[in-house]
């Protein structure tokens, strides 16, 4: 998929996002967050495996930086992780559109 997204707009940049941190990277449960790491490696292999210059990766745990963002579920964003998400977000993708502009 991010292939062929890649593909049909070469000149525009494209975010691929690893999953947010939630209740799995928390737990005592090593299968559990196993997993979570699993899912954003696939997503870096995905990345990792395109030849195309504008596609850029961006992990999730870097944009959440902090458990107290989440909920009482720890699972989704409340509202102060809400808008650590979106500040950080903006300034990833803020670079990203001044590169494609240049």
């Amino acid at each position: 998929m991010v292939d062929r997204v890649a593909t049909a707009h070469p000149d525009i940049p494209v975010a691929c996002i690893t999953i947010y941190p939630h209740h799995r990277d928390f737990t005592a449960d090593s299968e559990a967050s196993d997993r979570s790491e699993r899912f954003r490696q696939i997503l870096r292999e995905a990345v990792t495996g395109l030849a195309h210059s504008n596609v850029t990766l961006i992990e999730g745990p870097e944009l959440l930086t902090d458990s107290g963002g989440l909920t009482v579920d720890l699972i989704h964003p409340g509202d102060l992780g809400m808008i650590q998400m979106g500040e950080n977000l903006a300034a990833r993708l803020s670079g990203l559109m001044q590169r494609g502009q240049n």
